[in-house]
């Protein structure tokens, strides 16, 4: 292998233990279980799309520390064809709320004074997301992995409708 097809090579080989470690815990018990299993659903519905990105300025003389793509952003699309747009972050933890110093800003489709704001989000969030930014790693994960989450969302939503069912 060439140190790009290596380098490719470990890139998927990280995405996919992160999922690997998602359906193992769908295994598991407890709150971990079910945000597993929601995830799952959340993505065998199509609810959600996952990609991961690693920043790898073209300087970089490979995967350290200090290239993490730390970026805290999101888009969120209402049927009403409203939207907002968020950038940064806020743990809903006692630090997040009390000890940490957290921002996050958010941008509304309704108030036309930020409808700039949500086009730039949207434009950087596409180029980032198609991987088209220099120095920007994206990555899906396998399909295999893919089929399993949806194999875990079709198994957990037939136990629910089963015990539904044992419970009228």
């Amino acid at each position: 292998l060439t140190s790009h097809e290596k380098l490719e090579e470990i890139l998927q080989n990280g995405v996919d233990e992160i999922i690997k470690k998602v359906i193992a815990l769908t295994e598991t018990n407890g709150s971990q279980q079910v945000s597993a299993e929601l995830f799952s659903w959340l993505y065998a519905s199509e609810r959600i799309e996952i990609k991961f990105a690693l920043w790898m300025p073209n300087n970089a003389q490979g995967v350290e520390l200090e290239n993490l793509y730390h970026k805290k952003s999101g888009l969120i699309f209402f049927e009403n064809d409203s939207s907002v747009a968020f950038t940064g972050s806020m743990n809903e933890t006692y630090s997040g709320h009390v000890v940490n110093y957290e921002e996050i800003d958010v941008y509304r489709s309704w108030e036309p004074s930020e409808i700039s704001r949500i086009e730039r989000k949207l434009n950087h969030f596409e180029l980032s997301w198609m991987g088209e930014i220099e120095g920007l790693k994206v990555r899906s994960p396998s399909q295999d992995l893919c089929d399993q989450l949806r194999v875990i969302a079709d198994k957990r939503a037939r136990s629910s409708i089963n015990n539904r069912r044992k419970n009228k």
